[in-house]
């Protein structure tokens, strides 16, 4: 796995952890375009 790709895996899922403890009605995430957007604009 590239540096990069491992940095914003990591990234994404401490983005994921905070949303699950801040909004526990939110599904389950996947990992995928949809998602990453979601990160990316809570990290902007």
């Amino acid at each position: 796995m590239l540096q990069v790709e491992r940095d914003s895996w990591l990234l994404w899922n401490r983005a994921r952890d905070t949303l699950n403890n801040t909004r526990q009605d939110l599904p389950e995430v996947i990992p995928g375009s949809s998602d990453r957007l979601i990160v990316e604009h809570h990290l902007l």
